[in-house]
C-alpha cells in the first residue's frame, strides 16, 4: 500500500533525511557497525546537536497559534534563506494561510507562487500537485485547476509516473465545477495507469455513486482504502455503502479488502523453497526489520522479508519485526521495539540486521523488491552453514493462564 515518489520534498519538519534509500532522522554520529565495539545500551554513538536552523523552524511549526505560527515560520526564511528547510516553511505558510484566512485569495496565490518558485526542477510537478490538493480541499477550485494544469504539464520534464497522480488531482478539481465529462476522463486515465492513486479511486467512486451504481462505487472506495491514505470522509462513504448491500452490517468488509489487497498488492518475488545443502548446521539465522507504516522506502524490505518467511521454515529463520515512529506516528511502535533500536542506535528505516550486523540498501520501493531479497538470501544461506556457538533447550507447557517454560 506504500508508494515512493521519485521526486519528494524533504520532510524537514519531521527532521528526515533520504539517504541510501531510507529516512533518516536527525544526522548521527558514527554508527557502531563502523566500530568493531558491539552496541549496548550503555555505550554506543550519541546524536549530534540539532543545527540551529532545525530548531528553529521546529519552535516555529510547534506553535499553535496561527497568527504566531506565521510570524515565525516568515522570521525562519528571513533568519535562514540558505535552510534546507526553506521550502517546508513555505509549505507550512501556505497551509497556515489556506486554513484560516481562506479568503484572502491574492495572499494564498502568492504564497502557492513562492512554494513552487523555491523548488528544485525534480521536486516541481509533486509540489505543484501538492498544492493543488491543499487548495482543492479548501474549497479554491479555481486556484487548485491553475496548480494541477501546471502540475501534469510539468510531467512532461520530469518524471512519468507522476502523471497518474496530477491528472487524478485535476480530475476532482473538474468534478467539483461540474465538468463531469472532462473529469471522468481524467480519472479513467489516472486510475487506468495506477490504481493505487487515491484520489483517482476517490474520484470515479463519486461519479458512480451519482449514477446510481453503488457496486462500482464500492470497489473503487475498497481500492482507495488499500492505499492507506484514504481520508476520514471517504471511508465513511465506503461503509455507508456497505452496509446498504449488506443488511446494514459491517461483518465481513475487512476480509474483501484483504483478499482485494492480495489481488493488487501481490509480493513481487515468486520464492522458491530454501534447499539446505550438505553443509547446512542446526544454527538459526535472526533477521531483525526496524520498519514504519508510513514509510514508502521500507516497502522493499517489508515485502522481502515477508518472502523470507516463505521460504524458510521457522527452524532455519526467525524473522522479528519492530515498527518506530519514523517518519510517522506508528501504532505498531511500543517500548519493545523502540528499546531494541536504541540497542542498535537505529536512527531511521529501513534498517535490517541479520545476525546482528547491518545490510545496507535494504529501502526502495516494491520494484527493488527482488534486489533486497536477494541480498537477504544469499547472508541467510551462508549463516545457517555456520556452526552454532550454543545449543538452547527449551520446554513450554500451560499451567493454568500461564505458559511456563
Amino acid at each position: 500500500m506504500h508508494q515512493l515518489f521519485s521526486s519528494l520534498p524533504v520532510c524537514f519538519n519531521l527532521l528526515l533525511y533520504f539517504v541510501g534509500g531510507g529516512l533518516f532522522l536527525a544526522p548521527a554520529a558514527q554508527s557502531p557497525q563502523a566500530t568493531s565495539e558491539k552496541p549496548s545500551f550503555q555505550t554506543g554513538p550519541q546524536p549530534r546537536e540539532m543545527p540551529a536552523d532545525m530548531k528553529a523552524y521546529m519552535e516555529a511549526a510547534r506553535i499553535p497559534d496561527p497568527q504566531k505560527k506565521l510570524e515565525a515560520l516568515q522570521k525562519f526564511l528571513v533568519d535562514f534563506p540558505n535552510s534546507q528547510g526553506a521550502a517546508s516553511a513555505n509549505q507550512a505558510i501556505l497551509e497556515v494561510l489556506v486554513k484560516n484566512w481562506p479568503d484572502k485569495k491574492d495572499q494564498i496565490q502568492a504564497q502557492a507562487d513562492k512554494v513552487i518558485k523555491a523548488a528544485n526542477s525534480p521536486g516541481r510537478a509533486y509540489l505543484l500537485n501538492s498544492v493543488a490538493t491543499t487548495l482543492m480541499e479548501a474549497g479554491m477550485v479555481d486556484l487548485a485547476e491553475d496548480f494541477a494544469s501546471k502540475s501534469l504539464a510539468a510531467i512532461d520534464e520530469e518524471v512519468r509516473p507522476r502523471r497518474a497522480a496530477s491528472l487524478a488531482i485535476l480530475g476532482r478539481v473538474w468534478l467539483k465545477k461540474g465538468k463531469t465529462a472532462e473529469a471522468e476522463k481524467a480519472l479513467k486515465e489516472a486510475y487506468n495507469a495506477d490504481p493505487s492513486v487515491t484520489d483517482a479511486a476517490v474520484g470515479l467512486a463519486e461519479l458512480a455513486e451519482k449514477s446510481g451504481n453503488d457496486a462500482a462505487a464500492l470497489d473503487y472506495l475498497a481500492t482507495a482504502a488499500l492505499t492507506g491514505k484514504m481520508k476520514s470522509q471517504s471511508r465513511k462513504q465506503l461503509e455507508e455503502l456497505y452496509r446498504k448491500s449488506h443488511g446494514d452490517k459491517l461483518d465481513g468488509l475487512e476480509a474483501i479488502l484483504d483478499a482485494k489487497y492480495k489481488n493488487l498488492y501481490s509480493n513481487p518475488v515468486r520464492v522458491e523453497a530454501y534447499k539446505p545443502t550438505a553443509a547446512r548446521t542446526e544454527r538459526v539465522v535472526l533477521i531483525e526489520v526496524f520498519s514504519g507504516a508510513g514509510c514508502p522506502p521500507c516497502v522493499a524490505a517489508d515485502l522481502a522479508a515477508d518472502a523470507v518467511m516463505e521460504r524458510y521454515p521457522r527452524k532455519d529463520v526467525a524473522v522479528l519485526v519492530y515498527h518506530l515512529h519514523i517518519p510517522q506516528p506508528d501504532p505498531l511502535t511500543n517500548p519493545s521495539t523502540e528499546a531494541r533500536a536504541k540497542f542498535y542506535s537505529v536512527r531511521g528505516v529501513p534498517s535490517v540486521r541479520i545476525d546482528g550486523d547491518t545490510e545496507t540498501g535494504a529501502g526502495g520501493d516494491r520494484a527493488m523488491t527482488r534486489g533486497v531479497y536477494d541480498r537477504f538470501t544469499r547472508l541467510i544461506d551462508s549463516g545457517l552453514e555456520v556452526p552454532a556457538g550454543i545449543r538452547l533447550n527449551l520446554e513450554a507447557f500451560l499451567q493454568g493462564s500461564q505458559v511456563k517454560v
